[in-house]
């Protein structure tokens, strides 16, 4: 899984791909659109982020289009200064599926960019996810500790399957807020906060009512966030 990263500014384009890498999340770039066409047709991307002021005849929204009509369908994310509702509808409107303006802060572009390849990999998704004795079956909304059901809210199921799909990969709060709230909620709320501790609250009751003890847990990474983790 690679991305491709279109922006003609060598510096911002260097402090991206150095960032992205420290997220386990390799990207190539390519400083106009002629090269992103050309660099396009020799690999498969998984995800496009591009600069919408790009330098030549050729404008981001116009890459997008033609990487459209050459039946590349990765998800396209642009970044661009441009902040008005008309620019935005434009850049939906050419075939790109996310808009995010300069300056950002580097935590949105990646919890973007993980929603996006979440979304566009959804029907690879295993119907089962399993950590340990935990096992999550996505298809029938369930989740069982050693093969016994423990009951979840919507919620709840939604966080704890984001856990296990990057398990001993520490997650932000606004990554999670993103893949599970879909930032409909303000970075300031404490929902993630509450939602975490009412899930381990049932996770722990039934460790505790059997008397004995987890071998996975979720675990609070200070100043970070959280992350499933081995503490067998």
């Amino acid at each position: 899984m690679k991305i491709l990263l279109v922006e003609d500014d060598p510096r911002i384009a260097r402090l991206i791909i150095k960032g992205l890498e420290r997220e386990h999340l390799p990207a190539d770039h390519a400083p106009d659109a002629q090269t992103a066409l050309l660099m396009a047709e020799m690999t498969g991307y998984a995800l496009f982020i591009i600069d919408v002021g790009l330098p030549g005849s050729m404008d981001g929204f116009a890459l997008c289009q033609a990487l459209r009509r050459r039946g590349l369908e990765s998800p396209v994310l642009f970044l661009t200064a441009r902040d008005s509702l008309g620019d935005k509808l434009t850049g939906f409107d050419r075939g790109g599926d996310d808009y995010l303006v300069k300056p950002f802060a580097f935590a949105e572009l990646v919890a973007r960019i993980r929603a996006l390849l979440k979304r566009a990999s959804k029907p690879l998704q295993p119907e089962r996810l399993k950590v340990g004795e935990w096992e999550l079956d996505v298809r029938t909304r369930t989740f069982t500790i050693a093969g016994e059901e423990v009951e979840l809210t919507s919620k709840e199921f939604q966080l704890l399957e984001l856990f296990m799909q990057y398990p001993r990969y520490t997650l932000s709060k606004i990554q999670i807020l993103e893949q599970v709230w879909g930032f409909t909620h303000d970075s300031t709320s404490n929902v993630v906060e509450v939602t975490v501790g009412r899930l381990r609250q049932k996770i722990d009751a039934f460790y505790r009512e059997r008397g004995r003890h987890p071998g996975v847990a979720i675990q609070t990474v200070r100043g970070v966030g959280y992350r499933l983790a081995d503490v067998s």
